[in-house]
């Protein structure tokens, strides 16, 4: 399987100075069924729901249009179509894979693979609602990190920020200025109804940067993806208080709208399948060619509808309770499963598409 490096470092300081945790970098596993994941969760952004095909398209498109395998298949490297984009759009897909590379440490350093921890994405969602302190400078007011990480009680336990350059390394001046998004006084998480389920201080918060880079900068030969994993020091600069429920419900909205019997399919979707996956019975439907998404059986059920929303993390603590020994994995290049229940399946061709550009050409 497809690895990537990850140079993790302390402090920002110690970014600066190039000084890593174990003095090296650490190298995880990553299969473009985990690309296509992760590219999918970031298109659905306040409880918004890609339904045409070509929204889907374009999301899990992505990572193919920037990477490809090399011929070893070990590394992610740049593209060619991606190198020579004009500067917006290539400054739009260098910040998209910095959300990818944010999923991908959460998965493999985060816990992300244990059942029920989330990764919410915060943003500018209704569902997150911060309060800047009293003495908060202009740039921490309104600022909201990418990411929020919750345990499977519902605790607050880590503050991710995305960042991206199609260079070598993002400037040490941009790491500082993220860290202003992650250096909150206070997380807290509410039920449906209002009530808080945990509170948690800024100082025993996790924050990460994360920033995508690539090794030789803007080069098509021989530049691997590459991401930095950066914990930021600093003074808190607001309160953020989680609609829980809310944002869980939104989180998996897309999954239960396609694979629900009553929503309009596209015409050139598959119909909805059983699938068992890593010993765990799925279901799944076909998206567009060579992709299929979906949700381990039963989850579908606990999420409920629109009109029960207020108690769905309960009832999704619940349903993970009931699944002895379940964790997410990254079964192979094919298959990726996280431990929020989400599973893609791709397609041989599918997976063949990430390969070199001088054998796409052909």
């Amino acid at each position: 399987m497809p690895t990537v490096p990850v140079y993790r470092y302390a402090s920002g300081n110690d970014y600066k100075a190039q000084k890593t945790i174990g003095g090296s970098y650490v190298s995880v596993n990553c299969s473009a069924a985990d690309l296509v994941r992760y590219s999918l969760d970031n298109g659905h952004f306040e409880g918004h729901v890609v339904t045409s095909e070509w929204g889907q398209r374009f999301y899990h498109s992505i990572p193919r249009f920037a990477l490809a395998l090399d011929a070893a298949r070990k590394h992610f490297s740049m593209t060619t179509d991606y190198c020579h984009a004009e500067a917006s759009y290539k400054g739009a897909v260098s910040f998209y894979l910095g959300m990818i590379g944010a999923r991908l440490v959460f998965d493999k350093f985060l816990g992300g693979d244990k059942p029920n921890y989330q990764l919410l994405h915060a943003g500018d969602s209704k569902h997150f609602i911060l309060t800047p302190s009293s003495g908060a400078g202009k740039q921490s007011r309104g600022k909201r990190p990418d990411y929020i990480a919750i345990d499977d009680q519902g605790v607050p336990y880590a503050l991710v920020e995305a960042k991206g350059t199609s260079g070598v390394r993002l400037a040490y001046e941009r790491v500082n200025h993220a860290k202003t998004q992650l250096n909150l006084d206070s997380v807290t998480t509410l039920t449906g109804t209002g009530h808080a389920l945990y509170t948690r201080q800024g100082a025993e918060l996790e924050k990460h940067v994360v920033a995508s880079s690539f090794t030789s900068g803007v080069a098509p030969k021989g530049s691997s993806w590459e991401l930095c994993d950066v914990d930021p020091e600093g003074a808190g600069g607001g309160q953020l208080t989680i609609q829980l429920d809310r944002a869980i419900y939104a989180h998996y909205s897309p999954m239960v709208q396609w694979l629900s019997s009553d929503h309009s399919p596209d015409p050139c979707r598959g119909e909805m399948r059983e699938e068992r996956i890593n010993n765990v019975d799925c279901e799944l439907i076909e998206i567009s060619k060579g992709v299929s998404v979906g949700l381990v059986k039963g989850l579908r059920e606990a999420i409920g509808d629109q009109g029960n929303v207020d108690d769905c993390f309960h009832r999704l603590s619940e349903f993970f309770h009931s699944k002895k020994g379940f964790r997410g994995l990254s079964e192979s290049e094919k298959v990726s499963m996280g431990g929020d229940g989400v599973v893609v399946v791709l397609s041989d061709e599918y997976v063949r598409s990430f390969k070199l550009e001088v054998d796409r050409a052909l």
